[in-house]
């Protein structure tokens, strides 16, 4: 859906570019303004990474490298985009990873210095993208405009990781151009996605949220009331943000029907077939499995940094035994599905989380633990 812009916030390392981005998406998720945040450079950053604790997000963070097969994917997700993107950049782009920028139609751009700014602004115009708004970023200082038409200039100051960038008044006219950029566009766009659902149960998860919680955000303590209002071994098609316990959970309960999942860069997914077995050398797919005293933890990693779905099915570890299993891994999330539903015999499951610093049980056949329960990071079970 080429119409849908895909918005590249672009500048040099360390300017800032992953809090802004962070912020302006949350600012406009409070405001139910459609559109996905697509992190296109494998720096193994995600919303996860300013929003849980730095010590932990540090020691799940791990650089990927950016290659042509990576590069053809995130130019693919962009050319098939069903959201309008937002698009975190990389901030030391090499010639071949410029073809993203290519695929991208307007530009933010964030730079501490005048050079640096030029730079950033010469590619922009090499892929003739649209300028939204340039700014100066500053570890200290305002947030305010020094000029509005037709672009946006001025400073930000405080994007530090694990904080939201302040409000004020460049913050608010950027977020007030992307209001007036998306919403054309979006008025409809939900329910044209929810009338394509492969599914006749079709759940926009973020309007549920606020209705069974009465709030944006699904905790741990939700998890039963959702699990009982919607219904089992039915076939489910979810729309919307929901963090990755909640999607594993869902898919899970729908067993042994169909689960698909909306993604907002290939539209309706289903979990792929995952088979047990010892995976070859070169899987796409690893596995570590760390014993705990009364479960597993199975971390899941992708060795090229982006996994395609797959036609075959992958190879995961059998486990046997009485104990629980804990899913870990920074994995898509109808990955994360297919996961919770080659595993769903497990008297317990549990999905790690990183906001929540721990595994969240989605499903149990015993007494203890109980369905949502937290277990915390290193602790016991």
């Amino acid at each position: 859906m080429t119409e849908l812009p895909a918005i590249l916030i672009g500048g040099p390392p360390h300017s800032g570019k992953s809090v802004l981005a962070y912020s302006l998406s949350q600012s406009l998720r409070t405001e139910n303004i459609p559109h996905y945040l697509l992190r296109a450079y494998p720096d193994g950053e995600g919303d996860w990474s300013n929003e849980s604790s730095p010590a932990l997000a540090q020691s799940l963070r791990k650089k990927g490298v950016g290659d042509d097969r990576w590069v053809t994917a995130i130019c693919r997700d962009i050319d098939h985009r069903h959201l309008p993107l937002l698009v975190d950049a990389g901030g030391r782009p090499t010639p071949a990873q410029e073809a993203i920028f290519s695929r991208c139609t307007h530009s933010i751009l964030l730079a501490p210095t005048p050079t640096a700014l030029a730079e950033w602004r010469t590619i922009a115009a090499r892929h003739h993208l649209i300028p939204i708004a340039e700014f100066y970023s500053l570890l200290r200082g305002e947030n305010r405009l020094t000029r509005t038409a037709p672009v946006l200039h001025g400073t930000v100051s405080g994007l530090e990781r694990g904080t939201l960038a302040a409000t004020g008044e460049s913050i608010n006219a950027l977020l007030a151009r992307l209001k007036t950029l998306i919403t054309p566009v979006t008025l409809n766009l939900r329910t044209e996605h929810l009338a394509t659902a492969p599914a006749e149960t079709a759940i926009d998860m973020e309007r549920l949220c606020r209705t069974l919680t009465g709030g944006m955000r699904w905790l741990p303590q939700h998890l039963p009331a959702l699990l009982d209002y919607l219904p089992s071994e039915t076939p489910l098609a979810i729309y919307g943000r929901a963090p990755g316990w909640i999607i594993a959970a869902l898919a899970r309960q729908a067993l042994p029907a169909e689960f698909f999942r909306f993604d907002p860069r290939m539209g309706w997914v289903t979990p792929p077939p995952l088979a047990f077995g010892t995976p070859p050398a070169d899987a796409p797919l690893l596995t570590e499995i760390h014993p705990l005293p009364n479960a597993r933890r199975l971390r899941f990693s992708i060795r090229a940094d982006y996994l395609m779905q797959p036609t075959e099915p992958l190879s995961v570890p059998p486990i046997a035994g009485d104990g629980g299993i804990i899913l870990d891994g920074k994995i898509p999330q109808w990955l994360m599905a297919a996961l919770a539903r080659r595993y769903a015999a497990a008297p317990w499951l549990a999905v790690f989380q990183p906001q929540l610093n721990g595994a969240v049980v989605i499903s149990t056949t015993k007494n203890s633990p109980k369905l949502g329960t937290h277990i915390t990071h290193g602790g016991d079970i």
